[in-house]
């Protein structure tokens, strides 16, 4: 079974199939895959991990004051573990970073109508 995404090993691999005879090959999973427990004997694949601080670090070079970006992005589990990455890397690289996680694109207007106070935008995965 090929699964993709980090939905698929938290529902399915993680609560049904550990250590089951039917194989299982992920890939997307966001980060780590150690909050599902894996390996599994059953369960190999890879890891999907941005390269955050290098991104980061080249809109530095473009917007060279950079004190303030704003971070938009779907309420999804791989939005929830990218934004941690990014607060992560925002304060590495000496910046505020504000964000709103939100259910649909509709929503996602709101916050983006404060945009004017900040230097740069993030827009992450989104739901339309």
């Amino acid at each position: 079974m090929i699964t993709a995404d980090d939905n698929a090993a938290k529902y399915l691999i993680a609560p049904y199939y550990k250590d089951d005879a039917l194989p299982f090959v992920f890939a997307g999973v966001n980060w780590t895959a150690a909050e599902y427990g894996f390996p599994y004997k059953n369960v190999t694949g890879m890891i999907e991990v941005a390269p955050i601080v290098p991104m980061l670090e080249s809109a530095i070079d473009i917007v060279p004051n950079l004190k303030r970006a704003f971070y938009l992005g779907a309420d999804t589990l791989t939005e929830q573990k990218n934004l941690v990455r990014f607060r992560e890397a925002a304060k590495q690289l000496g910046f505020k970073l504000e964000w709103a996680l939100v259910d649909t694109l509709e929503n996602g207007f709101r916050p983006i109508k404060r945009r004017r106070r900040w230097t740069w935008s993030l827009l992450g995965a989104m739901r339309v």
